[in-house]
């Protein structure tokens, strides 16, 4: 654990010491000096070159204001505080930034001011490693989960939150875009994230929906897959447990054109899951992999006539026919002798 100073300028006492168990996420307020100071955006922060999603608190610690025989004194103390996160939520460090300012004035013949700033600030870095936890942005948007601020950054296949990060995916659904599962302060949300436009979508997930297995028509073929149903409008997130044998799968979508075979980055098998995610249609179906391999040796055997059928007629036969006119052949040149 390392304690960074980075600037002090107070004749202020400030202890630190009950901000070593900070942070403590998405916390209502945070205590601070005898006053408090409450959650109310969500920013990006840059320290030395590295960047990270932050939870950005507010408060006042003091506030004075007299006025006796002509004499003016007021005294204002503010507080902000930041909560540090790095990669998939991990907690890096907390910031600290505390300003007095205190004025006086005396009425009367003779007037005297008085006019005072004070400013302290420290940053606590909770991990050593923190710049490991540091993605290079590619794309950063903010909303809010339940009235809570939310930061999501997003580069190289990595991702930033000030939230739990419980999954991240690249699909194609038009556009490349990174599907992320985040929990809020124990509520979870999914949303696809489009890098090119930063274009944000909420996701519905759907848990275990209704799914069969059963015989399915593939390319003029009966297969054996698993088919799901589902009722949702807009971007979903398909979870269902896994009711096939195989270590690799094919999914394939009804449209009304027909069966349409899915980019292979909208779906993956996880803990014996599957997870697709799309823009929706009604039905899907799992198909394991061996067996779309014997519908294309099927489907290709057809399209090319091999050495053993020719013109349909199979080789033992094309062998027992010409023996049987050799033999005719040489029977009719001995009676000719």
């Amino acid at each position: 654990m390392e304690r960074v100073i980075i600037s002090q300028k107070s004749n202020i006492t400030i202890s630190t010491q009950e901000f070593y168990s900070i942070p403590r996420g998405y916390s209502n307020e945070i205590q601070v000096e005898n006053g408090s100071a409450r959650i109310n955006d969500s920013i990006i922060v840059t320290i030395n070159g590295n960047t990270y999603a932050g939870l950005l608190y507010s408060g006042k610690f003091m506030e004075f204001l007299g006025n006796i025989d002509g004499f003016k004194l007021s005294s204002d103390g503010n507080v902000y505080a930041i909560i540090l996160y790095g990669e998939n939520g991990t907690k890096i460090g907390f910031l600290r930034l505390m300003y007095l300012n205190t004025s006086s004035q005396t009425q009367g013949k003779d007037v005297n001011s008085y006019l005072s700033h004070y400013r302290a600030s420290e940053l606590i870095i909770l991990r050593s490693d923190a710049s490991n936890y540091s993605v290079k942005p590619e794309v950063s948007v903010k909303l809010k989960v339940n009235g809570l601020p939310l930061m999501i950054i997003i580069g190289s296949n990595k991702v930033e939150s000030t939230g739990h990060v419980i999954f991240l995916h690249q699909v194609i659904i038009n556009n490349r875009g990174e599907v992320i599962k985040v929990d809020v302060n124990g509520t979870v949300k999914v949303y696809v994230v489009f890098p090119n436009n930063n274009g944000i979508s909420e996701v519905n997930e759907i848990v275990n929906p209704s799914s069969i297995v059963n015989e399915v028509n593939v390319n003029n073929s009966k297969v054996i897959g698993q088919i799901i149903t589902v009722n949702k409008t807009g971007y979903i997130m398909i979870n269902d447990s896994l009711k096939l044998n195989g270590s690799a799968f094919t999914v394939y979508k009804q449209t009304p054109n027909g069966l349409v075979q899915l980019n292979s980055t909208n779906y993956l098998v996880q803990n014996d899951r599957i997870i697709i995610i799309d823009d929706p249609s009604y039905q899907y179906y799992v198909i394991p992999l061996s067996q779309n391999t014997s519908i294309a040796q099927q489907t290709g055997n057809q399209g090319t006539p091999s050495s053993s059928n020719i013109l349909g007629i199979q080789f033992p036969i094309v062998v027992i026919i010409l023996v049987i006119a050799v033999v005719i052949a040489i029977a009719v040149f001995l009676l000719r002798r």
